[in-house]
């Protein structure tokens, strides 16, 4: 089976290929380029550069949010295009989710207790898209559901759980500088730069975990996960 991942919900836009055993290929870019306008080209380049079409893809995971709201509709949309052209199977992801699934890329060293991830994506106005997670090595536990939280919940959450905790996202940075400039008594990582940013290749794997549980939709069934209204639609409903 051919499973196209798209993830966009960050400044990272991410394609990647899998085909439920191993990863076909994968491109990231990391600029200043509007997603609508690399999107495209990306899926078609990765898709000739490895011997095939769009004709060849039976599965599309797309991360749905939450995340950058232009990000997420770019996304969204071009997923439901590409899937509507041949009635292709959708599943949307978690980008929170999906991030987590990152750390899998590399192997930690052996601990004798379970660890935090801590995704974290800026949401701005000092906030930011987090879920915390359970991770033994194996496998990943979620703890929490996404959601919108301040800096400072945010620390009395991990202060609380009491473990390492590794950190990656956008907004990984800005947290963990956060705990370091506060002095919190956590031990915690900055993720690798492997793991640190989205990364279709994870998309596309819990794209497939999905269906293989049966989990997926048809195109027209897709939403993106937005968490929050975006700054237009707070400006015209004070206006109203």
């Amino acid at each position: 089976m051919l499973i196209l991942g798209l993830d966009t919900t960050a400044v990272t836009a991410s394609v990647a290929l899998f085909d439920g055993e191993r990863v076909i290929a994968s491109s990231s870019v990391h600029n200043k380029l509007t997603h609508s306008e690399k999107l495209l080209p990306m899926i078609d380049e990765i898709l000739k550069n490895s011997g095939y079409t769009i004709d060849d893809v039976e599965l599309i995971g797309v991360s749905r949010g939450p995340g950058s709201f232009t990000g997420v509709r770019i996304g969204i949309a071009t997923a439901k295009g590409l899937a509507f052209y041949k009635n292709t199977k959708i599943v949307g992801t978690s980008s929170i989710l999906a991030l987590a699934e990152n750390f899998r890329f590399t192997t930690f060293d052996k601990f004798s207790e379970p660890v935090i991830l801590c995704p974290a994506m800026d949401a701005r106005r000092n906030e930011l898209y987090n879920a915390l997670f359970l991770y033994d090595g194996e496998c990943i536990k979620r703890l929490t559901e996404d959601r919108p939280i301040s800096l400072e919940e945010l620390e009395a959450e991990l202060v609380k759980e009491n473990k390492k905790v590794y950190i990656n996202g956008d907004g990984a940075e800005k947290l963990y500088n956060y705990l370091k400039e506060k002095n919190t008594p956590i031990d915690s990582v900055l993720a690798s730069e492997i793991q640190l940013r989205q990364n279709a290749v994870s998309v596309a794997k819990l794209a497939y975990q999905s269906y293989l549980k049966n989990e997926y939709q048809t195109a027209s069934q897709i939403t993106p996960l937005y968490l929050r209204t975006s700054q237009a639609e707070r400006v015209n409903n004070k206006e109203r």
